[in-house]
């Protein structure tokens, strides 16, 4: 009896559980870099990598140590979209999340130009424009060093 009532007692924690691996993984959303940086400083790395990497930063909140770039067309075989880097700076750690955006496209029915909003694109091998953000992504954090995790 008591090893059930443990199993229930554990189960909630693990269904709560991010997956995270050193290694990109299908279902990836999200890049950690751990280091030993306070968060501003990691905040001002952040904000000066995106620089280096020939993107502009469009928002930034220096009192929750947040930066996004400037949307960057991203153009793979029949995906034209834009790409949005969202840098999250904590202590001793910098989470990026790569968010992106169809072009204004128009509605077959009413011919009113529709936008939607950014969304996070799950990593999958067979996804070609996925492929490319977490490429681009990569190049991001790792001008940025530290040890790199994926995330959900």
């Amino acid at each position: 009896m008591k090893y059930i009532l443990t199993l229930f007692i554990i189960f909630p924690f693990l269904s709560f559980a991010q997956k995270q691996d050193s290694v990109l993984f299908p279902g990836a959303t999200k890049i950690i870099i751990k280091n030993s940086q306070t968060a501003k400083e990691n905040y001002l790395i952040s904000g000066n990598k995106l620089l280096a990497n020939n993107y502009f930063i469009g928002n930034k909140d220096p009192e929750f140590f947040q930066v996004k770039s400037e949307p960057q067309s991203i153009v793979v075989e029949s995906y034209d979209r834009l790409l949005v880097i969202y840098a999250v700076s904590n202590d001793n750690q910098i989470i990026i999340t790569g968010l992106v955006k169809k072009k204004l496209t128009k509605d077959i029915f009413t011919g009113i130009e529709t936008e939607k909003a950014y969304e996070a694109i799950p990593y999958k091998k067979s996804n070609l424009l996925s492929k490319e953000v977490f490429n681009r992504l990569e190049i991001y954090a790792r001008s940025i060093g530290g040890k790199i995790l994926y995330s959900e």
